[in-house]
This record gives C-alpha cells, sequence and structure tokens, in this order.
C-alpha cells in the first residue's frame, strides 16, 4: 500500500510540473498574410520601433527622423527631424500622454502630436538600445548608465527624478499602470520596479530574456527559444510557450487578451493568455522587426525590406 501512496504521489507531482511548465507548442497552419488585407508603406530607410497613439503611428529611422503614419490612410504624414544624421545612434520611441518622445543621442527629445514640432531636448542620458521608451506614474522611463539606472522625466515639467538602482544592467522596458518591469539580456534577469516608491520590489532569474510587454492578459517575456507569461506581482513563470521566443531581431506587443510575437519565421503569431497559440501569418519577408497594435489594426516593422505594414486582424484574436 506505501508504494501505492508513493506512485500516485509521483504521479500528482509530475502533473504539477507540466501545469506550470512549459505548454506545447502546436500552432495551427501558417495563414498567408494577403488574407489579412495588408497596407504597406514604403519608408526611406531602415524602419524598427514603432509607437501607437494620437490617431497615428510613429516610426524612428535611424538617421535622425520620426516618420508619422496616419493609420486610417496608411500614408506618411510627417517626417520629423529629431536629431542631426552623424549624431551618435539612439534607438527608441513611445507615446506619452501629451506627447511621442523619441530620443537624440541619450537625450529625450518631444514631438508635439497636434504639431508636429519638436521640443528642446531634455538630458537623460539614456542608453542606446533601449527600444521602447515607456509611461508609468506620469513620466516617461528610460535606462541610464550601464543600463543598471532606471530614470524618469515628468511629461509636465520635463525634470528628471531621482536615478533608481538596478541590482544589474538592464536592455528594455515595459510597463503597467505604477510598475515598470525591466529585462536584463546579460544578466539573464527581469525586474520589477514600483515607480510610487522607487524600489526594486521583485526579481527572477530568466535565462536571456530580450523583451517585455505587459497588457491587460499579464506580463510577458521573451526569453532564448521561448515565450514566457511571468506573474506581475513575484515574476514567477505562469506559462511557457516553447518556441515563440524572438531573439534581438523581433518583438512582442501584449494587450488585454494575449500577446503579438514578431518573429523572423513565422513573421507574426498570436498568443492566447493561456499560452495556446491561436494564429500564425506566414509573409515572404526574412528579417526581423517590431509589431504594436493601435486599437484597430495591427502594424509591424521589416526592418530589411524598409517597409511597415498594417494588417487587419480578425476580431476573435
Amino acid at each position: 500500500m506505501p508504494a501505492i501512496i508513493e506512485r500516485v504521489a509521483v504521479v500528482v507531482a509530475l502533473l504539477l510540473v507540466g501545469a506550470c511548465g512549459a505548454r506545447p507548442a502546436t500552432p495551427p497552419p501558417a495563414e498567408p498574410y494577403t488574407s489579412f488585407e495588408p497596407a504597406e508603406v514604403k519608408v526611406k530607410s531602415d524602419p524598427d520601433w514603432l509607437a501607437a497613439g494620437f490617431g497615428a503611428i510613429w516610426l524612428k529611422r535611424p538617421e535622425g527622423f520620426v516618420d508619422r503614419i496616419e493609420t486610417t490612410t496608411g500614408a506618411i504624414a510627417a517626417e520629423i527631424r529629431v536629431h542631426d544624421t552623424d549624431a551618435q545612434p539612439c534607438e527608441g520611441i513611445g507615446a506619452g500622454a501629451t506627447a511621442v518622445w523619441a530620443c537624440d543621442s541619450g537625450d529625450l527629445v518631444g514631438v508635439d502630436p497636434r504639431t508636429n514640432a519638436i521640443a528642446e531636448p531634455v538630458a537623460a542620458g539614456k542608453i542606446a538600445v533601449q527600444g521602447r521608451l515607456v509611461g508609468a506614474g506620469g513620466r516617461i522611463w528610460v535606462l541610464a548608465g550601464a543600463g543598471d539606472s532606471l530614470l524618469g522625466m515628468d511629461e509636465t515639467t520635463k525634470a528628471i527624478g531621482d536615478p533608481i538602482p538596478l541590482p544589474v544592467a538592464c536592455n528594455d522596458l515595459g510597463a503597467s499602470a505604477e510598475v515598470v518591469y525591466v529585462v536584463c539580456e546579460s544578466a539573464d534577469r527581469v525586474v520589477r520596479v514600483d515607480t510610487t516608491s522607487g524600489a526594486v520590489t521583485a526579481e527572477a532569474e530568466i535565462e536571456a530574456p530580450n523583451w517585455v510587454s505587459a497588457g491587460g492578459s499579464g506580463v510577458w517575456v521573451t526569453a532564448g527559444n521561448d515565450l514566457l507569461r511571468v506573474d506581475p506581482v513575484t515574476l514567477k513563470t505562469a506559462v511557457t510557450v516553447p518556441g515563440m521566443g524572438t531573439g534581438q531581431l523581433g518583438s512582442i506587443w501584449a494587450d488585454a487578451t494575449g500577446v503579438w510575437v514578431r518573429k523572423r519565421d513565422p513573421f507574426l503569431a498570436r498568443v492566447d493568455a493561456d499560452g495556446s497559440i491561436r494564429l500564425v501569418i506566414s509573409a515572404p519577408f526574412e528579417t526581423g522587426g517590431d509589431v504594436v497594435g493601435d486599437g484597430q489594426h495591427l502594424w509591424a516593422s521589416a526592418i530589411d525590406d524598409r517597409l511597415v505594414i498594417r494588417l487587419d486582424v480578425p476580431a476573435k484574436t
């Protein structure tokens, strides 16, 4: 009788491990992106990071321009110079409460969405590789120093707050309400920061986390070959989707019910909050890029093809 109890205990333990660990990745057959009525926007140089806000999609180009793409027509409505072409390279763009923010070397540059005029740069010491400028608690947040310091700029006063020390060097951010989530690829770490208290409130050791995105469906992280949904408070891994990692050449965008994954192959995938792969979209592009949603359409960049693509995606996703 004790042996039977031991075997039952082992089975229960294995079931629990399976429930908390990796979900089998069984994606449906890929559908061609032509099924989603794409509108292709040709841009003048390599596109990468995108931001949605103020009725437009905003694209940062490496030689110093922000392109404003109207969501209804897919037309480039403005090319806004935010820094000189020969300035130190700086990735990063994001939509705040009152402006769109890009960077000039380590400075933040605001773009007025009503007039497309740029404001005086704000010295922030932002690291070059941070792709998403995120808003939380009325501030725009950047990584500074060696990536081991988090700074918030008040959108109203343009004042930079006291730096929040991070335990390791990090590379990108996601945000939800008053919380900023930080991924630190070289240190195998994900960090949670409460912007109200200015304190690190959780850390998780996760191998090679590239990108993070937070939405109503949860906090999502790409890590190595896999996609993870982590607990928004403890950062413990709740769901693992094998094979849905993006590496450095892709991106993710979380929303209320799941997350969009932009990879080289497949081009796009839709993953539900429970980790099931609902939709896979193929495309004739072999390079990476970004993905964002504007509430009506899905937008993706294809870097080497110099394209920004708008897709009509069924509401069921």
